[in-house]
């Protein structure tokens, strides 16, 4: 069986990506010094930051399953319902409270 296809067009922490290519074939063109581009053929799912997922690579990745978001903010994806691409942890969140050193 092939390990899926993970596609990370943007810089994350060495340790990140070292953790992913454990279970995943990871495409990460900033690690190379290219400059991130159209979504790889074949691409199953991709961990963005500010990388524009727009109609047209929508379009390019058929079998995009996952999209994830690495850092804070929100994703906005065109039509992902109609193509059922999943958003981890999408909608509102309560933030977890982490304790304080007294309380540890």
């Amino acid at each position: 069986m092939s390990r899926p296809i993970v596609y990370v067009p943007e810089p994350i922490a060495q340790v990140g990506l070292d953790l992913l290519a454990e279970h995943c074939d990871c495409r990460a063109p900033w690690s190379t010094g290219a400059e991130a581009s159209e979504i790889p053929l074949g691409t199953e799912a991709i961990l963005l930051r500010t990388y524009v997922l727009d109609e047209a690579r929508l379009d390019s990745a058929p079998e995009l399953r996952v999209v994830a978001k690495h850092g804070v903010g929100l994703v906005t994806l065109i039509s992902r319902q109609r193509r059922n691409v999943r958003l981890p942890c999408s909608g509102p969140r309560r933030p977890t409270p982490t304790p304080s050193p007294s309380t540890r």
